[in-house]
């Protein structure tokens, strides 16, 4: 059941409630973490593998294809390895504290209405859109910087000045994934809708897309920890635009699991959890 006119509840209208419902809450965030961390688990190897391809290539110069394959490989033989690494943790924590700030404004929303709304509920207001902006690009600037140091050609520190082109390209993805789609839908031929509705195919394409103008950012950021000092921006952008095309095409591959697959499983298991136990 989607509800698009829900406004986010106020801390006032949460304390109000009887202590029952604050049982109720706190059963239901459990499920809305269990959902989310499913969804994590979901898409997080198979991102992970393209994040550190992207940085190896970048900053190590190694083939981006075959350090692809030969990570996912690792992962896929043996995912225990996956999963207990330290490295790779921030991308756990990334995706499941994206899904969890989306599943908890839901359920908050739901317990607040008047009268209640079922379990099962979503909203599409502003409010939960600045939570899961908000926590998405504080996570996602930990994981990269936590990916550079790890799997790039410094371990060192990452410079303050490396964060405001993350920022920027966070913004561009977040805004293609979230507030293009619904403007570009309308414009695309309605002959598409034999295929595919126009609103799927704009929320699969804008995301995608919009990677041509964030990965030169990445690859900047990345440049500016790998590479450290007075370098003029000449041979920074030398560096960028090597990388630049087989970046971006793996960049547009990572954002299908990261913001289709992984939302939608995401929401299917929060559907079925509390359907059965909310």
């Amino acid at each position: 059941m989607s509800v698009n006119a829900t406004k986010a509840p106020s801390t006032e209208q949460i304390s109000n409630l009887p202590e029952t419902t604050h049982l109720n809450i706190a059963k239901r965030l459990f499920l809305d973490v269990l959902a989310a961390l499913t969804a994590a688990c979901s898409v997080s190897p198979i991102v992970a593998a393209v994040d550190k391809a992207v940085i190896e290539s970048s900053t190590l110069l190694r083939p981006l294809t075959t350090t692809f394959l030969t990570t996912l490989q690792t992962t896929l033989l043996n995912p225990t390895h996956f999963f207990t690494s330290p490295s790779y943790r921030p991308m756990l924590l990334l995706y499941t504290g994206t899904y969890l700030a989306a599943n908890a404004s839901d359920t908050l929303t739901s317990l607040s209405s008047s009268p209640p709304l079922p379990a099962t509920s979503t909203s599409t207001s502003a409010p939960k859109l600045a939570a899961v902006t908000a926590t998405n690009l504080l996570l996602s600037l930990h994981k990269d910087t936590s990916f550079a140091r790890a799997f790039g050609a410094s371990a060192a520190r990452f410079p303050a000045v490396a964060y405001p082109p993350f920022v920027v390209r966070d913004v561009i993805t977040l805004t293609a994934s979230f507030a293009l789609p619904g403007v570009l839908a309308p414009h695309l031929p309605p002959e598409l809708e034999r295929v595919v509705s126009r609103t799927t195919a704009a929320q699969l394409t804008a995301p995608a897309l919009s990677q041509w103008a964030a990965t030169p950012l990445h690859l900047f950021a990345l440049d500016l920890h790998a590479r450290r000092g007075r370098l003029g921006y000449g041979e920074r952008w030398g560096r960028v635009r090597q990388g630049w095309v087989g970046a971006s095409v793996a960049r547009m591959a990572r954002v299908l699991p990261a913001y289709g697959v992984g939302a939608v499983v995401n929401g299917r298991v929060r559907e079925g959890l509390m359907g059965r136990f909310g």
